[in-house]
């Protein structure tokens, strides 16, 4: 119809791309948190690396039906092939941080870690450097897990961001890592030892060659 009555139209997106390193996004859906992948396509004509779709090929059906001396369909771009990637080793998370202390005396052998207001997006638990416990924002309810601790034993806690919204009612609500305070039993964990870990230039986070390789 828009095209019967003589009207332009825009098509966003028409060329697929591709969100480099950390800086894809994340989509609000039903109520619901949900990350994306880095691609950035949504389903546009073309692909991420150019290649006409069936999108395009609707597109061309209805446009050619109604006009002359549309140009050719694009050629698909050449595709290179690549030898097998082999993944290596890249930081060390746990062996690569500065020697840690403790804030707080346990005594308990079992206890409940509780996240006071929630993971901003995930929360890999470590005891001893061994994962016995993932808290997901995407699973509903779920802030806190049950622990077996006793005297001496190191709590880690591995934050990972699946991604900031970028569009909509959220925001101003995107700050990453644990948000609130976190307990063990009835003890403030607070302020544990924190650390970034950079994940710009392999080998400057002090990796080794470890059997904590993550």
């Amino acid at each position: 119809m828009v095209i019967n009555d003589g009207n332009s139209i825009s098509i966003y997106i028409f060329h697929g791309g591709t969100s480099w390193g950390f800086s894809v996004g994340a989509n609000w859906d039903n109520n619901a948190y949900s990350a994306i992948t880095t691609s950035y396509d949504y389903g546009a004509p073309l692909d991420e690396s150019g290649r006409p779709n069936a999108a395009y090929h609707a597109l061309r059906g209805t446009i050619s039906a109604r006009f002359d001396g549309i140009p050719d369909v694009p050629s698909k771009p050449p595709m290179s092939s690549t030898h097998p990637i082999h993944m290596k080793p890249y930081l060390s998370l746990l062996d690569a941080l500065p020697p840690k202390h403790s804030s707080n005396a346990l005594t308990a052998t079992s206890r409940a870690l509780t996240l006071d207001d929630g993971p901003r997006d995930r929360v890999l638990v470590f005891v001893n450097k061994k994962r016995i416990a993932i808290v997901d924002s995407r699973v509903q309810n779920r802030t806190d897990v049950h622990l077996d601790l006793k005297r001496g034993d190191v709590l880690d806690l591995l934050v990972e961001n699946y991604g900031r919204i970028n569009f909509g009612d959220h925001l101003t609500d995107q700050r990453k890592g644990i948000v609130g305070d976190v307990y063990v039993g009835s003890v403030r964990a607070q302020p544990p030892d924190q650390y970034q870990l950079p994940c710009d230039q392999p080998g400057n986070a002090g990796c080794k060659n470890h059997a904590y390789w993550l």
